[in-house]
């Protein structure tokens, strides 16, 4: 009776470390999966203020180009300035929030703590490159 209650409590403690191991990596996922929201939304955030500030400061420097450099009196720097600052500050922006999203992912080791496609999304090209050529 001994021998059948040992292989009992092993087969218990075998089924329990396993649990324990499946409910560990089920919050580590969860918990990656909250990160990638919060991240996601703050990227978001970051995104959508240096847009908008690109697009002010092509807008300013437009209109300060046409009127004060070139003393233009009519309106028509005012409404091509409309479409140049707009096209220029989405560019300006996209191109400027990865940069500074890759910086803080590499500021503050996030790659760990981030979905796989969400921080490779932020990586260098020459950093992807090189990953691709490691598979």
């Amino acid at each position: 009776m001994s021998e059948n209650d040992d292989d009992f409590s092993k087969k218990n403690s075998r089924e329990f470390f396993e649990e324990k191991k499946r409910r560990i990596e089920i919050e580590k996922k969860s918990k990656q999966k909250r990160n990638t929201v919060v991240f996601l939304i703050v990227a978001t955030v970051v995104e959508l203020v240096v847009m908008l500030a690109c697009m002010c400061v092509f807008y300013a420097l437009i209109l300060f180009i046409s009127y004060r450099l070139f003393k233009s009196q009519s309106s028509v720097p005012f409404q091509s300035a409309s479409i140049f600052a707009f096209v220029g500050g989405v560019v300006v922006g996209f191109i400027s929030q990865k940069k500074i999203m890759r910086f803080f992912i590499d500021k503050l080791h996030l790659q760990d703590k981030l979905q796989d496609g969400i921080a490779d999304h932020y990586v260098s090209r020459k950093s992807w490159m090189k990953k691709q050529e490691r598979r």
